[in-house]
C-alpha cells in the first residue's frame, strides 16, 4: 500500500511542478497550405494571462503591439433585417413587466364611464356612505357616555340606603372606573356632608 501512495504523492508533485511554469506565448496552427504566421487574438492572450501562462510583462507587451484584425464585412441588409425581425418577434411574445411600471400602461385618452354611473355620482355615494359611518359612531359614544352617567346618578342617592353602603357603592364604581379620582372624592364628600344616617 505505501508504494501507491508514494506514486500518486509523485503523479500530484510533478503537476503541480508542471502547472507552476510559465509556459511562452503559444500561437494558433495556421491553416495548411499557407506560409502565413497567424497571430493570436486579444482574447486567446487574455485567456493565457488569466490561466497563469504567461506573465503580466508578456501580456503588456501583445496589448503595446496588438493591433485588432479586420472582421469580414456582412452584408448590413441581411443583418439588420435579421435583428429586426428577432426584435419585433420578442416584443410580439413579451409580456408586460408590472415591476418596471407599477402604474400600468400609459392611456392617451380618457376611458369612458359605465352607463348610467359617472364620477360625481360614484364619490356621492361613497361620501354618503362615510358619513353615515361617521354618525353611526358618534350615536354609540353618546349611548355608552349617557348609560356611564346614568348609574353615577342613580347612585348618588338610593333611597333606603345607609351612609356606608353608599360608599361603598362609590368605591366600587371607583375601583371599576366609572368614576375618576376628582368625581370619587366629590362623591364622598358629599355622602359624609349628608346629615342622614
Amino acid at each position: 500500500m505505501s508504494w501507491k501512495r508514494f506514486a500518486s504523492a509523485f503523479v500530484l508533485a510533478a503537476v503541480a511542478a508542471v502547472a507552476q511554469q510559465p509556459a511562452p506565448v503559444t500561437q494558433a496552427p495556421v491553416a495548411p497550405g499557407t506560409n502565413a504566421v497567424r497571430r493570436p487574438t486579444l482574447a486567446e492572450i487574455e485567456r493565457q494571462y488569466l490561466d497563469g501562462k504567461i506573465s503580466a510583462r508578456d501580456f503588456q507587451k501583445f496589448l503595446q503591439t496588438y493591433r485588432a484584425q479586420p472582421r469580414p464585412a456582412q452584408p448590413v441588409a441581411a443583418v439588420t433585417n435579421d435583428v429586426h425581425a428577432r426584435a419585433l418577434a420578442v416584443l410580439h411574445n413579451a409580456k408586460p413587466n408590472v415591476a418596471a411600471n407599477p402604474q400600468g400602461p400609459a392611456i392617451t385618452e380618457p376611458l369612458p364611464d359605465p352607463a348610467g354611473v359617472t364620477n360625481d355620482t360614484a364619490n356621492t355615494a361613497v361620501i354618503q356612505d362615510v358619513e353615515t359611518k361617521i354618525d353611526e359612531l358618534i350615536r354609540l359614544k353618546q349611548a355608552r357616555e349617557q348609560s356611564t352617567n346614568t348609574s353615577v346618578t342613580t347612585t348618588n342617592v338610593p333611597a333606603g340606603v345607609t351612609k356606608r353602603q353608599r360608599l361603598d357603592s362609590a368605591l366600587r364604581l371607583h375601583i371599576e372606573g366609572k368614576l375618576s379620582d376628582a368625581e370619587y372624592k366629590q362623591l364622598r364628600e358629599k355622602i359624609l356632608l349628608d346629615p342622614g344616617d
